[in-house]
């Protein structure tokens, strides 16, 4: 199966047999093993009070999917939601096998990130106990967390189709592609510890069959970057999913999915009715395997503009982040993703000059005040893909203005000056115009 909006892929005769083969033989498996694990259970309940903790998983397994039958009386679909949600946070909360350092939300929560994206709305959020900041809170229903003290997050789904895993994987990767921002240049810890959080799917039950899901999956993993696949995918009555190459598992480290190459799906049926055991290993490696990073909170005071998976900020701030339209008033000036690809293109091997010399050019000096421009070494990269003069683009023709009652006459800017991916960037009112680099009114789009 491919994923949303595309067709499904023809299964042959034969295929479909090999599958319901797999089908088969796996009931017969999981059977086999499942009798075999209580039968051991039993006799080592005899001998002892504890032996493991695969025990004690078994029985929260057991009353999870006893919750979830309960559920099935909900008509509305947000209480549904809500409170399958809260069978796994109670899980989570009370099986007293999380550290309470490794903290989860309430309620409706979403993670902020340094640069200005945001996640979508996610089911559960591992954040830092001692070391939180909650950046936005509505009337104790919705939470924003920095992206520095969480340490991963998880979807919920009932029953997984087709859409819905497809979805799951969506909300994931707007978390995925946040990035966590440290104080600190030196990291302490072991060789699987990761700086980038994790992303997890759960869920109880799939109206797909197991090679459905691998195809669904394996398409996915075309159409996304390796970082923001999620590090699992677990169904609680069939088994899980991670992605990694022919050689390694990349899933318990973050870091190791950023530049993986020819990444393929691994499958682990559940062939022991234990799969919450799994879920727990591998979130609890997840969560220990995790960098902790401190919240620099000052650099959430004021979040630049977004575009894309862009951030930037005008270097007047918010004089220049206001436009307005002659019928619907003022609205916020927006470059467009596309624009700021191009912009950034063009300018990272271009030759910086200092803005003041900048300035003087295009006014027709000489450019060559050296005093001048080493008291303000501000230096910039100009976006002139044409080669104008700076004459040509830096300025407008003057016009009058008033100033303590006396009229002045001065050449107005014709730039704008943004501060993008480490770059001070001059862009002139010919190119923004010229290749329409800016939204336009949101009302009447002109």
């Amino acid at each position: 199966m491919k994923g949303a909006g595309q067709k499904r892929t023809r299964i042959t005769k034969d295929e479909r047999a090999r599958r319901d083969v797999f089908k088969v033989r796996e009931q017969s498996v999981r059977s086999y093993f499942s009798n075999l694990n209580k039968h051991v259970g039993d006799l080592r309940n005899k001998e002892t009070d504890f032996y493991g903790i695969d025990r004690e998983l078994k029985f929260f397994q057991d009353n999870i999917i006893f919750e979830y039958e309960k559920t099935k009386g909900l008509r509305h679909p947000r209480d549904l939601g809500n409170a399958r949600e809260n069978i796994l946070k109670d899980f989570i909360k009370a099986s007293g096998l999380f550290p309470p350092k490794y903290s989860i939300s309430e309620r409706s929560s979403r993670v902020a990130a340094t640069s200005g994206h945001i996640s979508n709305e996610m089911d559960i959020v591992f954040y830092d106990y001692l070391d939180r900041y909650v950046l936005m809170q509505r009337n104790s229903a919705y939470d924003v967390y920095s992206a520095e003290c969480v340490y991963g997050v998880v979807q919920v789904k009932s029953k997984l189709t087709s859409k819905e895993l497809v979805s799951a994987i969506n909300n994931i990767k707007s978390y995925k592609k946040l990035k966590r921002v440290s104080n600190s240049a030196f990291f302490i810890g072991n060789g699987d510890s990761s700086i980038n959080g994790f992303g997890v799917i759960f869920a109880y039950e799939s109206g797909m069959d197991w090679h459905e899901i691998v195809d669904l999956l394996q398409a996915e993993v075309l159409k996304n970057k390796p970082s923001e696949l999620p590090n699992a995918i677990f169904i609680l009555n069939q088994g899980y999913f991670i992605f990694g190459t022919e050689t390694e598992y990349l899933s318990l480290n973050s870091d190791r999915m950023v530049n993986a190459k020819d990444v393929i799906v691994h499958g682990f049926p559940d062939r022991d009715e234990n799969s919450l055991s799994h879920f727990y290993e591998i979130i609890i490696r997840l969560l220990n395997n995790t960098l902790k990073i401190s919240t620099d909170i000052l650099k959430y005071r004021s979040l630049p503009l977004t575009a894309g998976d862009y951030s930037y900020r005008f270097s007047s701030g918010v004089l220049n982040e206001l436009a307005r339209c002659e019928l619907h008033g003022e609205y916020h000036r927006l470059f467009k993703e596309s624009a700021l690809e191009c912009i950034l293109l063009y300018c990272v091997s271009k030759e910086k000059i200092n803005l003041i010399k900048l300035l003087d050019l295009g006014l027709g000096r000489a450019g060559d005040n050296e005093d001048a421009y080493n008291r303000q070494p501000i230096d910039v990269v100009v976006y002139n893909p044409e080669n104008l003069l700076p004459t040509e683009i830096m300025f407008m023709d003057p016009q009058p203005f008033e100033f303590e009652g006396k009229t002045f006459t001065a050449p107005p800017c014709a730039y704008y000056r943004i501060i993008c991916s480490n770059m001070d960037i001059v862009i002139p009112f010919y190119y923004i115009v010229k290749e329409n680099m800016l939204h336009s009114c949101p009302k009447c789009k002109k």
